[in-house]
């Protein structure tokens, strides 16, 4: 049998078993992470449909109070749903997300099927942080979104859809995805429009392909929404206040230059070498894609641009970036075709890589939920109970995993009690 079917069978089973490791590791992953709490209720056998009248109004708080985001409505969604429910959704929006991104950087005749498996096992392979697949939260907030993002860019970035003038009604999906994808992030959208524009920059110039500003101008449209809402310029003032913010100064823009950069690096240094590896290689090698580098590179350098104006960094905030370099490694580890060899051997290291973590995953997540649940058991056990009138203590839950594996969220819980007595309907205060 040739190398290049060794390889393809070596990733397909591969991504199957990562698939459904990812299945099991979400199922393990507490609901009581955090944040987590801020947007579940307790509830005592609801139905669904029974849930709505409570979550309409809470979405209508959110929105209106502190964030509008689209991902921030989709965690108070998922958060109340059976978890069954939310488990197999987040396993289809992996799914969705792992496609949609290994089709952007994609030859017309490079397999979909192979370029899914490869973006799924180099994923858990290389992927910088974790949370934002396994914690509840992010992954309703930062992932499902995302999928809005990589839709539209594998819908922009092939010459078959490029070579013809989409029809109104193309246009019109493509309008509503770009507007749901504007409201779903304050620093991702203009990035969006602007590698957006890069893949359609030629075509853009041709009067026929005028339909095309329509999703660009819709994705604005949507994030200026989102930006001009009361409740994210309350946020955007609190997190100034909280940050002590003075002003756009020009230490203050070197300092978050460099919080932003450094981030980025101590979070995803490997992944970025072989992302530049992969750059050099297509530039050398197959200059007819070298707008592929150039559109990744504006992506990733931009993603990190406008982050400087934001009063922190959390390394879920790289997604855009990191999938945008993972779907151009795969496009290029896909082009070495004729190099089978090279093929076998990477995906084949690859994929071990990813068994392991998947392995080291579900005890990991299993032993972490698990004290968490516990703590979950005791605080419900005392509802009603004089200490919870007077202050139940409780302990922080620990665990020796790696922030890239596993984001403990014990910190926001120690620092917002009161929302954290709010959801048991019992006040808590720290043992120590």
């Amino acid at each position: 049998m040739k190398l290049a079917a060794w390889s393809n069978r070596i990733l397909l089973a591969s991504a199957v078993a990562v698939t459904f490791g990812y299945f099991v590791v979400f199922s393990l992953s507490p609901s009581n992470n955090g944040e987590d709490l801020a947007f579940a209720r307790i509830w005592h056998g609801e139905s669904p449909w029974q849930k709505l009248p409570w979550l309409a109004t809470r979405w209508s708080d959110q929105i209106a109070g502190w964030n509008a985001r689209l991902g921030e409505q989709l965690s108070i969604f998922w958060l109340n749903m059976p978890p069954v429910a939310y488990n197999i959704a987040a396993t289809l929006a992996f799914l969705a997300i792992t496609y949609f991104s290994s089709q952007v950087f994609r030859s017309e005749t490079g397999g979909r099927v192979q370029n899914w498996a490869t973006m799924v096992v180099f994923c858990f392979a290389l992927w910088p942080s974790m949370d934002i697949f396994f914690w509840r939260t992010s992954q309703a907030g930062y992932l499902q979104p995302m999928i809005l993002y990589f839709w539209l860019l594998s819908r922009v970035s092939k010459p078959v859809y490029q070579s013809l003038s989409p029809s109104l009604g193309k246009i019109v999906t493509y309008s509503v995805i770009g507007f749901l994808a504007g409201i779903s992030f304050e620093n991702t959208p203009p990035v969006l429009a602007a590698v957006m524009i890069g893949f359609l920059f030629k075509p853009l110039f041709r009067l026929k392909f005028w339909r095309w500003f329509a999703p660009i101008v819709s994705l604005l449209a949507g994030w200026a929404v989102l930006i001009l809402m009361p409740s994210t310029q309350f946020r955007i003032n609190f997190f100034k206040k909280a940050f002590h913010f003075q002003g756009y100064t020009l230490d203050y823009i070197l300092q978050r230059a460099l919080n932003v950069a450094g981030t980025f690096v101590v979070s995803s240094w490997i992944l970025a070498l072989i992302f530049v590896a992969a750059c050099v290689w297509l530039l050398a090698f197959n200059r007819s894609n070298s707008r592929f580098v150039t559109v990744s590179l504006a992506g990733v350098l931009l993603n990190c641009m406008v982050l400087i104006a934001a009063p922190y960094t959390e390394p879920r905030v790289f997604t855009f970036s990191w999938l945008l370099m993972l779907g151009l490694i795969i496009y290029v580890l896909r082009t070495l075709l004729q190099s089978s060899t090279t093929v076998l051997v990477a995906t084949s290291l690859a994929s071990i890589v990813s068994l392991v973590t998947v392995a080291y995953l579900v005890p990991t997540y299993a032993n972490f939920s698990n004290q968490m649940n516990n703590r979950d058991a005791m605080i419900q056990s005392e509802h009603g109970s004089e200490a919870c009138k007077v202050g139940l203590p409780i302990s922080p839950v620990h665990t020796d995993a790696a922030t890239r594996f596993l984001n403990n969220r014990e910190v926001w819980v120690f620092s917002s009690l009161d929302q954290v007595s709010n959801h048991y309907d019992c006040k808590v205060v720290s043992k120590n």
